[in-house]
């Protein structure tokens, strides 16, 4: 899927259709660029959240006793998909756009990058 992705990227996004029915590993974690620890911060609950090395934001939130949204828990569905406010994300999924990318996030395989990432929860 990859060579197939590559050789269309110079075609308009909208005239690319792509289905995957299994997804490769997740990257390996990105260190936090500051060394600081990461953190979720939910603006509607006011909560915030820790984020181990590693760790997915649905696995923190799950942790944390959140409920979340989850089915294929590989980025390719879209059923964990949450708008964020702010904060620098690791984008692992197959599904979301560069636009959409802006302001969601498919946090079953997502990582905060560093420091804090706003959840609109």
């Amino acid at each position: 899927m990859r060579a197939v992705q590559a050789a269309c990227a110079h075609w308009p996004a909208e005239a690319v259709h792509s289905e995957h029915f299994g997804a490769d590993l997740a990257p390996p974690p990105t260190p936090p660029a500051d060394g600081l620890p990461a953190s979720l911060t939910l603006r509607r609950s006011d909560r915030s959240v820790p984020v181990a090395p590693g760790q997915t934001i649905l696995q923190a939130l799950r942790g944390a006793g959140v409920a979340c949204n989850s089915s294929c828990e590989a980025g390719l569905c879209g059923e964990c998909r949450l708008n964020y406010l702010s904060g620098l994300i690791e984008h692992n999924d197959y599904l979301l756009s560069d636009e959409e990318r802006a302001d969601s996030v498919l946090i079953c395989c997502a990582r905060v990058r560093e420091g804090a990432v706003v959840l609109d929860i």
